[in-house]
């Protein structure tokens, strides 16, 4: 695997993800709490697949705890966050009766981006969605589901143990 100049082979991969605050990157977002460690991303002719799993979060609102839960996601084209798409729902999980998302896809055009901006909408927060970048640590890629180019050629040889015979 080579992570230089940010191209990365194609492959499938478990990246260490989090989401930070847009306008403070060195901090974690509220949203953060709900996002799974690592982020499932597929990349193939250069061109990537992001998988992102969330679960229920506990969200201090007024001295009293609630839980959260993602429900929309959507991912800004660039840096300008002039144009976004929302992110496809996958894997669902069900809380007190109600069913929630519990992963979002999306594609990108390029493989190796570090941040990717985005928006999400947390249910505990009554519309009030709030940008966040979210960011990939590229240095700890671990490799899920390597491809092969090319494929391998076995030979298979069966040795017969020969039998000692004493006289």
């Amino acid at each position: 695997l080579k992570v230089q100049d940010e191209a990365i082979e194609d492959g499938v991969y478990d990246v260490p993800v989090a989401l930070m605050s847009a306008s403070n990157p060195d901090k974690a977002s509220m949203a953060g709490a709900a996002i799974a460690p690592t982020a499932r991303v597929t990349v193939k002719g250069g061109k990537v697949q992001y998988k992102l799993n969330f679960h229920s979060m506990d969200i201090n609102m007024a001295g009293s705890t609630e839980k959260g839960h993602l429900e929309k996601f959507w991912v800004y084209e660039g840096d300008d966050k002039s144009s976004r798409a929302e992110a496809m729902p996958g894997d669902s999980y069900t809380e007190e009766g109600v069913s929630y998302p519990g992963s979002f896809s999306f594609e990108r055009a390029k493989a190796g981006e570090k941040n990717i901006y985005a928006r999400v909408s947390v249910d505990a927060m009554a519309g009030f969605d709030q940008d966040v970048l979210v960011t990939f640590d590229l240095s700890l890629i671990h490799i899920s589901e390597p491809t092969r180019r090319t494929p391998i050629s076995y030979a298979v040889f069966c040795l017969k143990k020969k039998k000692n015979t004493v006289f």
